[in-house]
């Protein structure tokens, strides 16, 4: 059995922090009736959805497995790196997905 990384605790907690804020920041915001529709541009609201996805998912997913195996800091740096991007992009397409719809429904 090997032992964690010295430095892996202080990992491990910041995961978990980036985790629990990322969750109540998704679920704190008020919503408007009738729609709920959140605020903001689309793009806007696309880069927000995108920040939240990759907060609560390639974060802690990345630093936990940091943490557990001896992988180079600066790989898992890239890695964070490139996880956002693609989480943006998807965050972006959602939300541009999401505004057409409402423009064709009349909503």
């Amino acid at each position: 059995m090997q032992l964690p990384l010295p430095g892996a605790v202080p990992v491990v907690g910041a995961a978990a922090v980036l985790l629990g804020a990322a969750v109540v920041a998704s679920f704190t915001r008020r919503c408007k009736a009738p729609f709920c529709a959140p605020e903001g541009s689309p793009v806007l609201q696309g880069l927000r959805l995108g920040t939240l996805g990759w907060m609560m998912g390639q974060v802690p997913l990345w630093l936990l497995w940091y943490a557990e195996q001896p992988w180079p800091g600066l790989l898992v740096v890239k890695q964070l790196g490139l996880e956002l991007l693609s989480s943006l992009i998807v965050g972006l397409t959602i939300a541009a997905v999401a505004a057409q719809t409402g423009k064709a429904t009349g909503s």
